[in-house]
């Protein structure tokens, strides 16, 4: 699957924060894709935190979730390695992430009939190691062109 995640940063969580994960939903840039080009990626960004630092991070455990609100097709990713310093059992973490979701990959619907537009959006959705899940949010809009 050409899919790409990035991990921009992250700091130890303020104290008290909870040992649920939870998420706040950034951006979508771009907001338009060609369908079927892998040259044209749609980064997601979201803010990720957790209260007790507990996400896996080894870059092998399917820990993103994204749902397809059209299909409710799942594609899931996984945190990159983040280094143990900012790992804190105490006082938590916290970051920012972006998911690349390549065109080659986004499929228009087959229930829209020769049109050659369609849009989709996702919900996401983390897990920690302990399996607590995050709270869910919903991206934007991304607009797709078969080309």
């Amino acid at each position: 699957m050409a899919v790409t995640i990035g991990f921009l940063a992250c700091n130890k969580a303020p104290n008290g924060a909870s040992k649920i994960p939870s998420i706040t939903f950034l951006s979508v840039n771009p907001d338009q894709v060609r369908q079927g080009v892998s040259d044209d990626t749609a980064w997601i960004s979201f803010k990720f935190e957790d209260g007790d630092a507990n996400i896996n991070t080894n870059g092998q455990q399917a820990n993103i979730i994204l749902r397809d609100l059209r299909n409710d097709q799942i594609l899931n990713f996984s945190f990159p390695p983040i280094p143990e310093g900012f790992k804190d059992p105490v006082k938590g973490m916290k970051g920012t992430c972006v998911v690349g979701i390549s065109g080659a990959i986004l499929q228009l619907r087959d229930t829209i009939g020769g049109r050659t537009k369609d849009t989709v959006a996702y919900e996401i959705y983390i897990l920690d190691e302990d399996n607590q899940k995050s709270n869910i949010v919903t991206t934007s809009p991304i607009y797709m062109e078969k080309i």
